[in-house]
């Protein structure tokens, strides 16, 4: 078993990035903290139970570790080998930076070293960095003006990493990084890989993947005297490897962990069923949008949240489904039963801690924010076309290039299109009711800001629904109409209660 791992190119001072320039001052810090860091290791290594020259030799190995540059190397027992070939740029790496394809240079580079130098039965691939969900991405890179890498940039990888693989997936894809159990993650990597073990909640009880995963694997590894099938591999070393994994995470608070079934027949069916749920709620909000309205921010408040933005899909749906307003509604509820059974179909093993999270969470989440919120870059918008392409810079991305740099407001419906056919089922199900929600969510805001007239209001919801590539949802006279009942109810549409029995905390 080969253990290839990238390390450097970070930085310290969060204005050192391409355009900061304070590149020396960030140097001369890491330099002052680095000593003083091993000093004290090396203090309390001497002083420690364990063998003070085991524990040295491991403080002399990660001492060549530089932090300005990024270097490749072959893990082995107190050891750090460099690969045979440095990165191909020396210096500053933009982790981020993709090539007129979309493909993320450094990314593939480290991949096609690895299965040229290391050729196997079965490759996995760990990402450590900062999770940001499916809004952000993973990986913050500061050298790249704070850029992420999103799923949506995955998707368009998967033939070009399968193609580097020799057609096969990566027996799992792990994520040291917090917000990564999201739908468009589960969706990016069904074409990847066979398994995908990631974390809902917060950085709480991450470091599973660096203190666990390896040694893991090569003790279950050791002796295995039959050819390493796809097969053997998820039948006998994945068991004993998240066996280990999830022992002894009830330490850990505010952590869900989730192990993902990434057969494409299973995230097919999840699609599907995920499409069919969405849609038969912006037929509800169609016909009644205030009403709906008041019920989907009222349950995405009161459910159990994972971070301002998301919510766990199965709770989220689970109380929808309890809701007094939903619950005798026969087709909604056959759509949420075929949801909920999709998802059960896709875990493979969950941990939820239990004084946070409700037993009935299903460790996948679902980017749905409510209310206006505390940073830019929040809006269901931004977020629905964080797929978009910039002809002109080659692939951007609103999360961190959105209305106020780089790329345009889409100007017309053909324009407002997600580029990752992956994401399609998105398109046809989530981008309807979040369009309508978002309507209903401006129209709100537009009404408590100030005096507007029926006009401002109806021109606020088509304008909305037009971003979103939805026009044809309300046609101008329920528009107008819808418009007109908003501008004379005085008693706080949108803050009417509706009786709904919560499933959250226990």
């Amino acid at each position: 078993m080969a253990v290839i791992a990238e390390t450097g190119g970070s930085c310290l001072d969060p204005e050192c990035t391409v355009t900061g320039g304070v590149e020396d001052d960030a140097r001369d810090r890491y330099r002052d903290l680095k000593l003083n860091f091993m000093d004290l290791l090396r203090t309390k290594a001497e002083k420690g139970s364990a063998s003070s020259g085991d524990s040295l030799a491991k403080l002399e190995i990660l001492d060549k570790i530089a932090w300005d540059k990024n270097e490749r190397w072959k893990i082995e027992d107190n050891e750090l080998l460099p690969l045979q070939n440095p990165p191909k740029k020396e210096g500053l790496v933009l982790m981020t930076e993709k090539d007129e394809e979309g493909n993320v240079i450094e990314l593939i580079d480290l991949l096609t070293e690895a299965v040229t130098l290391y050729p196997a039965e079965q490759y996995a691939l760990i990402f450590c960095g900062h999770g940001g969900g499916p809004q952000w991405g993973f990986g913050e890179d500061e050298r790249n003006d704070d850029d992420m890498i999103i799923s949506a940039d995955l998707c368009r990888m998967m033939p070009v990493i399968r193609e580097l693989l020799g057609g096969k997936k990566l027996a799992f894809i792990g994520y040291n990084s917090c917000r990564m159990s999201h739908i468009e993650a589960v969706t990016a990597w069904a074409k990847g890989a066979r398994t995908m073990i990631a974390a809902e909640g917060d950085e709480e009880g991450i470091g599973w993947m660096r203190s666990k995963t390896i040694e893991t694997l090569l003790a279950a590894c050791h002796g295995f005297d039959t050819k390493l099938t796809d097969s053997a591999f998820d039948k006998k070393i994945l068991p004993i490897l998240l066996d280990k994994i999830y022992v002894g995470l009830d330490k850990h608070e505010g952590l869900v962990l989730t192990s993902i079934n990434l057969d494409e027949n299973i995230v097919d069916g999840f699609k599907n069923a995920f499409n069919r749920f969405c849609r038969c709620l912006a037929v509800r909000m169609r016909e009644a949008p205030g009403q709906m309205y008041r019920l989907l921010a009222g349950i995405r408040d009161k459910s159990q949240k994972i971070d301002e933005y998301s919510v766990d899909l199965g709770l989220w749906a689970r109380n929808l489904a309890a809701s007094e307003y939903l619950r005798a509604d026969k087709v909604f509820i056959s759509n949420y039963e075929a949801l909920a059974k999709s998802i059960r179909e896709m875990i493979i093993r969950l941990y939820a801690s239990p004084e946070v999270f409700s037993r009935d969470i299903s460790g996948i989440s679902l980017f749905f924010p409510n209310t206006d919120s505390t940073t830019d870059n929040s809006n269901l918008e931004k977020y629905l076309f964080s797929h978009r392409v910039s002809h002109r810079d080659g692939f951007k991305t609103w999360p961190f290039h959105g209305y106020v740099i780089g790329l345009a407001r889409p100007g017309t419906d053909e324009e407002a299109q997600d580029f990752c056919p992956e994401y399609d089922y998105l398109k046809d199900g989530y981008w309807e009711l979040a369009a309508l929600y978002n309507a209903m969510r401006e129209a709100a805001r537009l009404m408590e800001d100030n005096e507007n007239s029926v006009d401002e209001i109806y021109d606020k919801i088509k304008q909305e629904l037009f971003i979103y590539g939805k026009s044809y949802l309300l046609s101008e006279s329920d528009a107008r109409k819808l418009a007109t009942e908003l501008l004379n109810v005085t008693d706080g549409v949108f803050e009417q209660d509706l009786v709904v029995r919560y499933y959250t905390r226990r």
